[in-house]
């Protein structure tokens, strides 16, 4: 399995966007707040999902699991990476919001990343796995349906 980096990119960047405009459009027409503390996860979800079903569609068939743990371990440090950077853009546009952020340890900050890399790790892994096989079973009833 060949990760496909800029990809898993465009997908992550669109959904990273599109997550929090949707959010506050619900919060601004219908007074709901959705938010939640997996909402920084969703991208990674899609994002990873969207490369297990191309991946399969590309190669007719389905990737082995030691390549979907390594393209996880890929889109984990890429995602985070993204993130690290959206935030510091986000940081230098509305400065007044790392304030909160200037009171917390480092400690903290570096295990508060670490468990989000890991759990980002573990559920692209999950939904790498999902989009692939949601694809690889739509593929086997096409085949089975152009044979008989």
């Amino acid at each position: 399995m060949r990760l496909n980096i800029p990809r898993f990119l465009v997908v992550f960047v669109i959904t990273s966007i599109a997550v929090p405009a949707v959010l506050f459009g619900v919060s601004a027409v219908f007074g709901i707040d959705l938010s939640s503390s997996f909402l920084p996860f969703i991208p990674f979800l899609a994002a990873a999902t969207f490369e297990g079903h191309r991946q399969v569609q590309t190669h007719q068939t389905m990737p082995g699991s030691g390549d979907m743990w390594s393209a996880a371990l890929w889109m984990g440090i890429v995602g985070m990476l993204t993130n690290l950077v959206m935030a510091g853009l986000f940081f230098l546009v509305v400065p007044g919001m790392s304030e909160g952020l200037a009171g917390i340890p480092v400690n903290f900050l570096v295990i508060g990343f670490t468990i989000t890399f890991v759990v980002a790790f573990l559920i692209s892994r999950l939904f790498l796995w999902v989009g692939a096989r949601s694809a690889f079973k739509a593929l086997e009833r096409a085949k089975k349906e152009s044979n008989s």
